[in-house]
């Protein structure tokens, strides 16, 4: 058994209007400084890439798994949990 945590992608959504999604999450964010928000906001412009949860479960059968699902959205809905096994 394989579990991740991914960023994701609504379907028809690209990577930029999902980066300003985030973007607007911050009020959501009140425990957390401006400047570690935005070093938050830097990691992700520079190191997420998300895809489609559609995406995320067929890379999961392509690397062979017999078995891909999403088992949990956060409550923004920024990022999924799968789990892939056989």
């Amino acid at each position: 058994m394989f579990i991740i945590w991914e960023p994701a992608l609504f379907e028809g959504e690209e990577r930029l209007s999902w980066l300003a999604r985030f973007s607007l999450l911050r009020d959501e964010w009140s425990a957390v400084l401006d400047e570690e928000f935005a070093s938050m906001e830097r990691h992700m412009r520079l190191a997420d890439f998300p895809e489609t949860v559609g995406t995320w479960l067929g890379m999961g059968t392509d690397a062979g798994f017999s078995q891909a699902e999403e088992i949990f959205m956060m409550p923004n809905e920024m990022g999924r949990v799968f789990r892939f096994s056989n």
